[in-house]
């Protein structure tokens, strides 16, 4: 074969790409490189404040400023009212509404004091309304609702007898789960249980 004959084979080879060299491994104890830094994500924005509903505006329109506070977990509508607005708000309420029936009346100890709870029923158009009314620890006043619903009058004896609430202008705000000489509110967080043969003093705030 002629030298002319033997170049285009040299020059195949020579134009062919070369193996890349394998890369070393890295050495023990080597660190390792850092991960890119993750994004940091951004906190969801707090849900939007509840749309007034039915009630809410209609003690609005009739001279009483209510907080909506969404709805409970039957789906029935909240309101926050203050303990001077609670007596007329449950009488147009049941005048106007026909919300006449008593569900019931409860309370508790919240952060800010403590709370009254009602709820009241129209049966024949099966609406209902939560009115809740949030008072200090140093005035838990509340007026009482017995003059608008009679069955109010037990269920704030045992709200005043567990927590302490003071129903005003009601016809016999007593004890009626303990004895009427019972020292403290059983269901307030710095309640101090009883002494006797079988009970140590317990201080439920520190317990909990």
């Amino acid at each position: 074969m002629s030298e002319e004959a033997k170049k285009p084979e040299e020059n195949k080879e020579a134009a062919a790409p070369k193996p890349a060299a394998p890369k070393a491994a890295p050495a023990a104890g080597a660190a390792k490189p850092a991960p890119a830094a993750a994004a940091k994500k951004e906190p969801p924005p707090p849900p939007p404040p509840p749309e007034p509903a039915e009630f809410e505006i209609f003690l609005k329109d009739n001279g009483i400023a209510g907080k909506t506070l969404g709805k409970n977990a039957s789906g029935i509508e909240m309101i926050g009212l203050a303990a001077k607005d609670l007596l007329a708000a449950a009488e147009l309420l049941k005048k106007k509404q026909k919300l006449n029936f008593l569900t019931y009346l409860t309370a508790l100890e919240v952060k800010s004091g403590y709370q009254s709870i009602v709820q009241i029923d129209n049966h024949a158009d099966s609406k209902a309304v939560v009115l809740k009314v949030t008072v200090s620890r140093e005035n838990p006043d509340v007026p009482s609702l017995s003059k608008v619903f009679a069955s109010a009058n037990w269920l704030e004896r045992e709200a005043y007898d567990m927590i302490g609430i003071n129903y005003t202008e009601h016809p016999n705000l007593t004890r009626i789960l303990n004895p009427e000489q019972w020292e403290g509110y059983p269901l307030r967080r710095d309640y101090i249980g009883p002494v006797d043969e079988l009970n140590e003093p317990i201080n439920y705030a520190v317990a909990s």
